[in-house]
């Protein structure tokens, strides 16, 4: 009797592995669970995830998945952060009146479920890139 129980948890803490599974065990009972390791079995690109965005006050589509640098989830696997760099270029620059060497960096924050991946907020960060120049005399 007790093998029988001790292979039904080992067989349940598998199949809780997937990260569908993960999420859908959080909204169903309301607990999170940690996990030393974890084997996501939906690719980023199975995920419905171009959305239309506002960056900079540009309206576009973002396709998160080849955009994007993910660098992380939080502990309850609800929410996933990712990077997006974005460079002006010289054209919409100088109508602008920024910098050429001017860089974005776009820290995302979305919203993760079974089969979506949403963003819900961006916080921009503006770098400006400088050239020194050594002169040995």
């Amino acid at each position: 009797m007790h093998h029988l129980v001790q292979s039904s948890l080992m067989r349940k803490k598998s199949m809780a592995s997937s990260l569908p599974k993960i999420i859908r065990h959080r909204e169903l009972h309301g607990e999170a669970r940690q996990l030393n390791r974890m084997t996501c079995r939906v690719r980023l690109d199975q995920l419905e995830c171009p959305y239309l965005v506002e960056i900079s006050g540009v309206k576009r589509l973002l396709d998160i998945t080849r955009e994007c640098i993910f660098i992380g989830l939080s502990n309850d696997s609800r929410y996933a952060v990712g990077l997006l760099y974005s460079f002006s270029d010289s054209h919409h620059s100088s109508s602008m009146g920024h910098d050429e060497d001017e860089a974005e960096l776009n820290v995302i924050v979305f919203e993760l479920s079974a089969t979506l991946l949403r963003p819900v907020k961006i916080l921009i960060f503006c770098y400006i890139f400088y050239t020194f120049f050594l002169y040995i005399y």
